[in-house]
């Protein structure tokens, strides 16, 4: 049973001239077939969620709505974080102040993305493991399929980053609703790169790694340019997290330091990564080149990098290097990363390997990039244009 009413007009215009009103009492019972056959209802369109860069406007506790793709998850893990516990589930358990603190309640982590956003992570506590978490995980594992979830009433919890489940919170996997299927698009579009960025954001214990999208997405390109290091007085080398590897723009400290996005203590680590100029017959741009690539091409081990800039703050000593890249063509393998805006100019390029092309060079350059076929080479020109 259920009663059936005229929708109020006092506060506005209604979506409905009736309304249904469903109670404890009522009895909802499938039908395997409609005599006569009815067309189906239209898919809802009325959809109203949260963007993920307003998070930080979002009051502790206050609940909304989000909709967004499942890009990693971990499996049931236990936390020893006593203001994580539900307050009403210690009213029923009726425990003191020191099981409180140190009561351990199961939780399980998924990572989220809406498109041109940072990934964010959302977490599932006790029951909600076995409603939906399992589930997304299943999709994650053994389908090898990227659901798009529709999460009504999550909150910004007080302890922690990310997102949290609270009481009254509904998930709904796929939902039939337009902005979902063109995210659900979008995820088949570039599922490959996505199932690449499981492995990076994943650890040896199953644990998720909090890995910047835009460091694994992109498009992959192949030039033939020469190299120059315009800039001698950038720094050549970034602090990153010991633990997951986020970039901090702070100067050297032997201090600890607490990172807010894996919440532990811990020491900055250097990382080899500076700006270069690539140029050829149609143009010149600016890139990153990082890691072990950076290291070799000038010749430097990060630590004698960190060294120089760092703690002696002198200039490294680059004639040398300047001098072994004059005149000399490269095949250089470039990453692009999807800008958050469709104008090319805020487009970063990344420089996965170099190889010398003609001449046999002592310059220890590493020897990873595939041959590469004519067709499939492009010109900087053709990388920076809007239409690519």
């Amino acid at each position: 049973m259920a009663y059936v009413t005229e929708s109020t007009k006092a506060y506005g215009n209604p979506l409905h001239e009736l309304t249904w009103t469903i109670g404890k009492g009522t009895i909802v019972e499938p039908i395997e077939q409609v005599i006569p056959p009815e067309p189906p209802l239209l898919p809802p369109t009325l959809l109203k969620v949260t963007s993920f860069d307003s998070f930080d406007y979002q009051a502790i506790g206050f609940k909304f709505d989000i909709l967004a793709l499942v890009i990693n998850g971990s499996p049931p893990s236990y936390a020893s974080n006593g203001s994580k516990i539900h307050h009403h589930r210690l009213s029923k358990c009726n425990r003191n102040q020191n099981a409180y603190q140190n009561a351990l309640q199961p939780n399980s982590t998924l990572l989220l993305k809406q498109q041109l956003k940072k990934p964010t992570k959302l977490t599932l506590w006790e029951e909600f493991i076995d409603l939906y978490g399992n589930k997304l995980l299943k999709h994650l594992k053994e389908l090898q399929d990227f659901p798009v979830i529709l999460a009504r009433k999550v909150v910004k919890p007080k302890s922690s980053s990310g997102l949290s489940n609270r009481f009254g919170t509904t998930i709904q996997i796929d939902p039939p609703y337009p902005q979902a299927i063109e995210l659900k698009t979008w995820s088949n579009e570039i599922k490959p790169l996505l199932s690449t960025y499981i492995t990076k954001s994943t650890t040896a214990t199953g644990s998720l790694l909090f890995v910047p999208f835009e460091e694994h997405i992109g498009q992959i390109f192949h030039v033939q340019a020469q190299l120059l290091i315009s800039n001698e007085t950038q720094r050549f080398c970034v602090l990153l997290c010991s633990d997951c590897k986020q970039i901090f723009p702070r100067n050297w400290s032997q201090r600890r330091f607490y990172c807010t996005t894996c919440h532990r203590s811990t020491h900055l680590t250097p990382r080899c990564q500076f700006e270069v100029t690539i140029q050829d017959g149609t143009g010149s741009t600016t890139a990153m080149i990082s890691d072990k690539i950076g290291g070799a091409l000038l010749s430097l081990t990060v630590a004698d990098i960190h060294e120089i800039r760092c703690i002696k703050k002198q200039l490294l000593p680059l004639i040398p290097v300047q001098h072994k890249l004059l005149g000399k063509t490269f095949t250089i393998q470039i990453k692009k990363l999807f800008a958050k805006h469709k104008d090319a100019s805020s487009a970063k390029l990344f420089i996965m390997s170099i190889t010398e092309e003609d001449i046999a060079s002592n310059l220890a350059l590493p020897l990873t990039a595939p041959t590469t076929p004519e067709s499939s080479k492009r010109k900087l020109k053709q990388i920076m244009t809007k239409e690519d």
